[in-house]
């Protein structure tokens, strides 16, 4: 009933490539809880525009740093300054992601905060996905997909209750 298919991959890659993704989605998804957590408190503490900036230099901070081990990292870096402007949303759909974490958090609490922004990663991948968009692969909406959306959409909204 159900084919999984990572796109992109050999036969034999499907699924270490498959399980070590769903591994880091899981890790990420874990730690985002605390991120969450962190960024609400500390926006209450600082204000919501200091803690993103804040955030955002230590994150750039270690993201450097760890450009030193990886080869050709810094004249990889330089090139990014010819990528298609486009590329640079990913800043300002960063700093908004951080605002919206920030203030919902403390207002809505952060299981219904986390559970809106999945909802919503959810309906925008699902978008992405169907057009193929920035160039990128479609995936033809299914069923299947429609059918995730309305439950992650349904337990999202029951998560504001208390």
């Amino acid at each position: 009933m159900f084919r999984f298919q990572a796109i992109g991959t050999k036969p034999g890659q499907v699924f270490v490539g498959m399980a070590s993704g769903v591994a880091f989605a899981l890790v990420a998804g874990t730690a985002n809880a605390g991120a969450v957590a962190i960024m609400g408190r500390f926006g209450q503490r600082v204000g919501v525009i200091p803690a993103i900036t804040f955030a955002a230099f230590v994150t750039s901070f270690v993201t450097l740093a760890l450009l030193l081990f990886i080869p050709y990292g810094y004249p990889r870096l330089l090139s990014t300054m010819r990528s298609p402007s486009w590329f640079w949303l990913v800043g300002g759909l960063s700093t908004f992601y951080g605002f919206a974490i920030t203030t919902a958090g403390p207002r809505i609490g952060i299981a219904a905060t986390i559970a809106l922004v999945i909802a919503g990663q959810i309906v925008g991948g699902v978008v992405v996905d169907s057009v193929g968009a920035f160039g990128l692969a479609a995936i033809p909406l299914s069923r299947t997909r429609v059918v995730a959306v309305v439950i992650v959409a349904a337990g999202s909204a029951l998560s504001l209750f208390r």
